[in-house]
């Protein structure tokens, strides 16, 4: 009969044996179960054990901590005589006698040990933007409100260098004054009055 040895973190060993021709054995956390293994890190229905020609394999049943062989998360484990696993973090060790070697290695055996795929990371969409805020029809100017702007701008700052111009030559002119005379007088009054001199 083939044996089997479940060792819990820090419990004495449990033994449990099978007859060579059992089909399935189950074994998780849960009372259901052929091997019951009161764990944490082992699921519900964590694992079976299962009879294939020429020996058992040991199957992960899509539990939380799964099954290892050398430290390798596996999702099926060949058992070979005298060979340690473990389901969760607790140690599958797993033993044929020698009239059970002799019988299951006259028959075929396929192999189906197989590791664990590594689920791809699923990509997260990037998180979708704010909607932006509905600006208020009277604000948003158009290109010929744009247009009108930009001409007022620029009338002002030509008027306002005509009068920076004027100033600039008045203060001139004034300069050129002598300081007793310079009360009252302007470019613009000395022109007037010469152009009425002249007449």
């Amino acid at each position: 009969m083939p044996r089997i040895c479940i060792t819990i973190p820090a419990k004495t060993p449990q033994p449990y044996r099978f007859p060579l021709d059992t089909e399935v054995v189950t074994i998780g956390r849960s009372a259901a179960n052929d091997v019951v293994i009161d764990h944490g890190s082992v699921s519900s229905r964590h694992c079976e054990m299962r009879r294939v020609p020429g020996g058992f394999i040991l199957a992960d049943l899509d539990s939380t901590n799964g099954i290892h062989l050398d430290e390798e998360e596996m999702e099926v484990i060949d058992l070979k005589d005298g060979m340690d696993a473990e389901v969760g973090d607790v140690l599958f060790n797993y033993q044929l006698t020698e009239e059970e070697q002799d019988e299951l290695g006259s028959e075929k055996f396929k192999p189906h040990q197989k590791k664990k795929k590594k689920k791809k990371a699923v990509a997260t969409p990037p998180p979708a933007r704010p909607p932006m805020p509905q600006s208020s029809p009277t604000l948003v100017a158009s290109k010929s409100d744009n247009g009108a702007q930009e001409f007022i701008i620029f009338l002002i700052f030509a008027i306002l260098a005509i009068f920076a111009f004027c100033f600039g030559l008045n203060s001139a002119h004034r300069a050129s004054i002598p300081a007793d005379e310079r009360s009252g007088r302007s470019l613009l009054k000395d022109m007037s009055a010469s152009s009425e001199d002249g007449k």
